[in-house]
């Protein structure tokens, strides 16, 4: 990791960088994919002269330009993990949690942060198989969080199979949360 743009807490919007990844040798191999680029485009337009003048078969022109098109090729992928190397926040997000610090090492795959998307928020509870013939997506409804407070909501999604083990339907409630004064994880009674 060379940079570590944001802490804990902070909030970002679509577009923030949230960590840089060394680029490495990357421009080196960037530049050598360009180079190759020029030598290909070269040898590609002696051999479509050459072509045209009868001198050199059909064959020798088509490999000619399939080595163009690879060297391109391996252009674009080098530009594509250099821009992999700049991570940026996918959403508006609160960042709830850092996993890397500078200087660290890092693969494919590895988890930079934790960016929480806090509105609209989701409410999810389990409805048993009696209740859920009764929902319809779109329909209102309203959640009791742990302290009293009500929110007011529309039921965004309704499970087509039930889980095995309690044969409830996973239900949630799209509420707002743009004063961001809900958080995750809270116990509502959903009703």
């Amino acid at each position: 990791i060379a940079e570590v743009a944001v802490n804990k807490g902070a909030r970002v919007k679509q577009g923030d960088v949230i960590a840089r990844i060394a680029l490495n040798d990357r421009e080196a191999h960037l530049d050598e994919a360009r180079a190759l680029v020029r030598q290909r485009q070269i040898e590609y337009d002696a051999a479509r002269q050459l072509r045209d003048k009868g001198y050199r078969a059909e064959t020798h022109f088509a490999a000619a330009e399939a080595q163009l098109d690879s060297a391109k090729a391996m252009v674009k992928q080098m530009e594509v993990e250099i821009g992999r190397t700049v991570l940026r926040a996918p959403f508006d997000a609160l960042v709830d949690d850092r996993m890397v610090e500078l200087g660290e090492y890092v693969d494919g795959g590895t988890e930079i942060a934790l960016l929480v998307d806090e509105h609209p928020f989701l409410v999810v509870a389990q409805v048993s198989e009696q209740d859920v013939t009764r929902l319809r997506p779109g329909g209102e409804g309203f959640a009791v969080l742990f302290d009293g407070q009500t929110v007011q909501g529309r039921i965004r999604y309704i499970a087509a199979t039930a889980q095995p083990d309690t044969r409830t339907f996973r239900v949630e409630l799209e509420v707002d949360n743009s004063a961001r004064r809900l958080r995750d994880g809270v116990t509502a009674e959903i009703h």
